[in-house]
């Protein structure tokens, strides 16, 4: 009896030492939408985008523009209040955190033709 006793709390503890931190770690992380500012290659600067160029996010959940062309760009709210990335030079990223629901449009200052949408959800 004693040895069963000894080998159920042996295996709870292993088995609460592989899985505890995982299950910590997974509750701890948020998701957070990705979008690419792309530059296609062949493509001329009119073809500049960001993808997707539509998107819709609950409140609180973050969004992370990361700028995989060559050129900087810019993720500025159409409002010009809302956000705004500030220079994007290659590789460099820019999150936001939506509070509130609404419909916020934007653009490259840079490349005006480059425009997004994101909706926010309650």
């Amino acid at each position: 009896m004693r040895r069963t006793i000894f080998g159920f709390v042996f295996v709870t503890l292993l088995m609460s030492a592989l899985f505890a931190p995982r299950l910590v770690a997974a509750d701890d992380q948020q998701d957070t939408t990705v979008v690419s500012i792309v530059e296609p290659a062949g493509g001329t600067p009119q073809d500049w985008t960001y993808v997707p160029g539509e998107l819709s996010v609950a409140v609180g959940t973050p969004v992370t523009w990361t700028n995989t062309g060559a050129a900087p760009h810019t993720v500025t709210s159409d409002d010009g209040v809302s956000f705004d990335s500030g220079n994007l030079d290659s590789q460099a990223s820019f999150s936001f955190m939506p509070d509130s629901p609404g419909t916020f449009s934007y653009h490259c200052a840079y490349h005006p033709w480059m425009t997004g949408s994101l909706t926010v959800t309650s």
